[in-house]
């Protein structure tokens, strides 16, 4: 069997989080391995537990999914991060969040094959 990809959420909502928690464990080709609530919380869980994938919340208090993207991509260039979007307001920084070297974007509320599609490409 071939080992699960490691996934680090980082999102201010714990609703958020055990949703799309339920949704990636659910694929079987996962499994979630931190949460952080904010940006700065994801770059410190992504140093120490060097996941596979992070799904990034855009929108959070303290530090924003984009600044934390491109904080942990010049830490590490190979970092796959999918922005997490709700549909209204956060399209431009998902946009921008792309150019920065975003891997991709789910959107609120999700698609579990999406989901899983991201994952299997990464």
């Amino acid at each position: 069997m071939s080992v699960k990809k490691r996934v680090l959420i980082v999102d201010d909502s714990v609703f958020t989080y055990e949703q799309l928690k339920n949704i990636i464990e659910k694929t079987g080709i996962a499994e979630v391995v931190g949460h952080a609530k904010d940006g700065i919380e994801g770059i410190k869980l992504y140093k120490k537990l060097t996941p596979d994938i992070v799904f990034m919340d855009i929108l959070m208090p303290n530090m924003d999914g984009l600044q934390a993207l491109k904080s942990i991509l010049s830490i590490d260039k190979s970092a796959k991060v999918i922005i997490v979007s709700s549909l209204g307001g956060a399209v431009e920084k998902a946009e921008e969040a792309l150019k920065a070297g975003a891997k991709g974007i789910v959107s609120k509320p999700f698609n579990e094959n999406e989901i899983k599609e991201k994952i299997e490409k990464l």
